[in-house]
């Protein structure tokens, strides 16, 4: 008898102040929950979100690719030789690399200057 006098005794203290601790951080992230599937829910937010994020991607793009090109400029003015040899290299690299990427692209090439000889060509003999 004397287990079940200690089973229905009130809780101490200590344990209600982590049973309190407990629901206030079961609160905070139930209301954290509901705030995330709210922000989900909200297409238009979204959806300023998303191209407020696609400028900064863009605007960090516009950036790097000036940096880069005003660094090549520079390159190329100052080490002709050596920067040509650097971007042979790298275009090499990238040719064995994906040859099958390369040869799609000389074929459009290909196609695009027949089709504009073709056309200068008919406008020549009109």
């Amino acid at each position: 008898m004397s287990e079940r006098s200690e089973r229905t005794k009130a809780p101490a203290s200590e344990d209600l102040s982590a049973l309190r601790a407990e629901i206030a951080r079961t609160r905070t992230d139930l209301g954290q929950t509901v705030e995330q599937l709210a922000g989900r829910v909200d297409v238009k937010a979204r959806a300023r979100q998303t191209v407020d994020e696609a400028k900064v991607r863009g605007a960090l793009a516009v950036q790097e690719a000036k940096t880069r090109t005003r660094a090549w400029g520079y390159e190329l003015r100052t080490r002709p030789v050596a920067t040509t040899r650097a971007v042979g290299s790298r275009v090499g690299a990238s040719l064995r690399a994906n040859p099958r990427t390369w040869a799609v692209t000389a074929g459009l090439l290909a196609a695009f200057a027949l089709l504009v000889a073709r056309r200068k060509a008919q406008e020549a003999n009109s």
